[in-house]
């Protein structure tokens, strides 16, 4: 009696299953030991089919797919044959089929394959299409194996796998094999409908360093029938051994199938089937893969139209002198492609100075560059691309533009731009729109006056008085008053301190046009440095400053004569009698 084993499972192109079974009767003997009928031994090729969930449907055992009868002792007529199941076991898959075309090549070991008796050998079959054997091959011919199993597995000396996917057009630029976007299996050159020699993608197969191995494919129409948006392209390598996947050159030239056409932006989410894999020169890295794997993960997806690469920037609307502040630069690409070789320059104007940025941008005194390198393109609903550039707004009155000499103004506009440009050419740069940025500072004025003379010991007055007629308001003020020799403090109006000859206002905040009047009451030396002088000019000098940056220090100052009497006693006598 029969005695079923499943020996070998073997996996075809088209992810079909095959599953060899083997009497274990053929293996306990020959027909001299246990007669013809006993060592019969009759197996059978069965071919589980994709389910389209990652499983396989149940093999049909009644109809078989193969058709695997062997013995054809009636002039070779399969319906005659000798054994109705005369697989022995052994399964094995090649990639393709005879004849070039997709599907692949079964290879089972056999009994009696030809129509000699008490022989062994295989037979192949088309995977796909099943039924008779496409050729037969007998391996022994001997007396002591007569019908039992004379044959093990079925090995391949050189091991395979197939490397595979689509080009195709991304009508919508977003990098993904979205429904209804088309192969780009040919072009129509000439219109013909037919595809004609020179209408197809050619691709090359190169080895991991970039040398072609000369190898070429043209796709056409799909890969496999069976699918209906599927592959059309595949090359079958060595699975140990690193490739690349070239489109060739030529055709993106004029009058070929692409030109026009630029690889669309690659690994955009996380569907490795569905995603572009080519670099901006059309070229697919392919690692190592396994023995009779069908890695169909690298595809070609190209988009037909130009990069648009936009930038706009943003700042506050005004700024204190010295202050840090940050621009934000958002940039991207609302074309239908990847732009190439993409910069992004800022050079500030006067008055503005680097701080940081995002982006490890190179800094060359006033110029900020960022190398982008390929910009993809946008993605609808994502954020925009942003880099932030913090620089900081000139502290140093100096730096203001002149009004009326010496004023300088208490407002600066500062526009800055940043600019954006790509490595194609025909694509000129990109300028930001340019809203200015105001800086403001505080501004001083200050005034003293007093009498033009006073008397030696006798008090009198200054009058100091001081304004803010800047924009913004300074703090940290203060005003300081130091005495000259000659003046001796006595009082003052506001709150003050004093060391000496000394004297110390401290205001605090001085908001813009905020203005504030001060009374210093001195006493004049009654004493004055020796007697020969009579008028000693006094002049006395006030300073106000902040620590806001901006406004500088400014001055007021007032001069008053002292005076003195100086008496002389003059002797007269009578004249001689």
């Amino acid at each position: 009696y029969h005695q079923p084993m499943l020996t070998s499972i073997a996996f075809a192109e088209d992810g079909s299953m095959l599953l060899g079974l083997r009497s274990r009767t053929g293996d306990m003997g020959t027909t001299p030991m246990l007669g013809s009928d006993v060592v019969h031994s009759e197996g059978d090729l069965l071919r589980a089919a994709p389910d389209g969930s990652g499983g396989w449907t149940t093999p049909n055992s009644v109809n078989d797919h193969f058709n695997d009868s062997s013995g054809f002792v009636y002039a070779g007529n399969p319906s005659q044959a000798e054994y109705i199941e005369g697989a022995q076991g052994g399964v094995a898959t090649v990639p393709g089929s005879s004849t070039g075309t997709f599907g692949g090549e079964a290879i089972t070991t056999m009994a009696w394959p030809l129509n000699a008796n008490y022989t062994g050998g295989a037979f192949w079959y088309d995977q796909r299409t099943g039924g008779n054997a496409t050729a037969r091959e007998q391996t022994y011919n001997g007396d002591q194996h007569f019908k039992s199993a004379g044959l093990g597995d079925v090995e391949l000396l050189c091991n395979w796998r197939a490397i595979g996917s689509r080009v195709w057009h991304d009508t919508n630029g977003n990098g993904i094999q979205d429904p209804g976007e088309p192969d780009m299996t040919w072009n129509d050159l000439n219109g013909n409908g037919v595809q004609d020699p020179g209408e197809g993608v050619r691709l090359q197969l190169l080895d991991a360093s970039g040398v072609p191995t000369g190898a070429e494919v043209v796709t056409a129409a799909q890969v496999n029938p069976d699918t209906p948006q599927g592959d059309n392209w595949r090359f079958y390598v060595s699975p140990h051994e690193q490739y690349q996947v070239r489109i060739h050159p030529d055709m993106f030239l004029p009058g070929q199938p692409l030109f026009g056409f630029t690889p669309t932006q690659r690994n955009v989410g996380g569907d490795t089937r569905r995603d572009s894999d080519a670099d901006a020169n059309g070229i697919i890295a392919v690692p190592v893969g396994l023995r009779s794997q069908i890695d169909l993960r690298y595809a070609f997806g190209l988009v037909e139209g130009d990069p648009e690469p936009w930038i706009d920037k943003t700042a506050p609307a005004t700024v204190a002198s010295g202050q840090q502040f940050a621009y934000t630069i958002t940039y991207g690409n609302r074309g239908r492609r990847a732009a190439p070789g993409v910069t992004i320059v800022d050079t500030l104007p006067t008055g503005l100075t680097f701080v940081s940025a995002t982006g490890s941008p190179s800094v060359s005194g006033q110029t900020i560059t960022w190398n982008i390198g390929n910009l993809p393109v946008d993605v609808p609903g994502d954020p925009p691309r942003t880099l932030t550039l913090m620089v900081r707004a000139t502290g140093n009155e100096a730096d203001f533009p002149i009004t009326t000499a010496p004023e300088r103004a208490t407002t600066w506009d500062r526009v800055n731009v940043v600019i954006i440009s790509t490595t194609i050419p025909t694509i000129p740069p990109v300028i930001s729109t340019g809203t200015p940025t105001q800086i403001q500072r505080p501004n001083f004025l200050i005034s003293k006056s007093g009498p033009a003379t006073a008397g030696a010991g006798e008090y009198f007055d200054y009058t100091i008085t001081v304004r803010n007629n800047g924009v913004i308001a300074a703090n940290g003020v203060q005003m300081e008053d130091t005495l000259p020799t000659g003046l001796t403090y006595h009082a003052a109006t506001g709150g003050h301190s004093v060391s000496g000859q000394r004297v110390l206002w401290d205001i605090g905040t001085l908001n813009a046009g905020e203005q504030h009047t001060y009374n210093l009451r001195v006493r004049a030396a009654a004493v004055f440095p020796n007697d020969a002088i009579i008028n000693w000019n006094r002049t006395n000098i006030v300073e106000i400053r902040t620590t806001t940056p901006g406004a500088g220090s400014k001055w007021g100052s007032s001069t008053t004569i002292l005076q003195r009497p100086r008496l002389t006693i003059t002797l007269t006598s009578p004249s001689p009698v």
